[in-house]
């Protein structure tokens, strides 16, 4: 699966997530690319007090309460539709 297509699937994902755990679905997502040593690591989503990062090496999608505390973990290569877990 190209790369733009699971950003967009995990775009979704978050969107969803986020709404599960009382984001307003009407709120922007706003998303920061992540760099790390020059190279792509991946994204941060963030809406309200809550946000997410995608880590791509780890294939990990990390969503984060307003306390800092991990609220669920995706692997995503569920979302790309690989085998893979879906952990809460």
């Amino acid at each position: 699966m190209s790369h733009s297509v699971l950003l967009e699937r995990i775009r979704h994902f978050v969107q969803q997530t986020f709404v599960q755990f009382d984001a307003d679905a009407s709120s922007s997502i706003r998303e920061t690319i992540l760099v790390q040593n020059g190279f792509y690591c991946g994204r941060r989503f963030s809406c309200n007090e809550l946000h997410a990062v995608w880590f791509v090496e780890e294939g990990e999608l990390k969503f984060y309460g307003p306390d800092g505390s991990v609220l669920k973990v995706t692997d995503t290569d569920a979302l790309a539709g690989n085998e893979g877990r879906v952990a809460a």
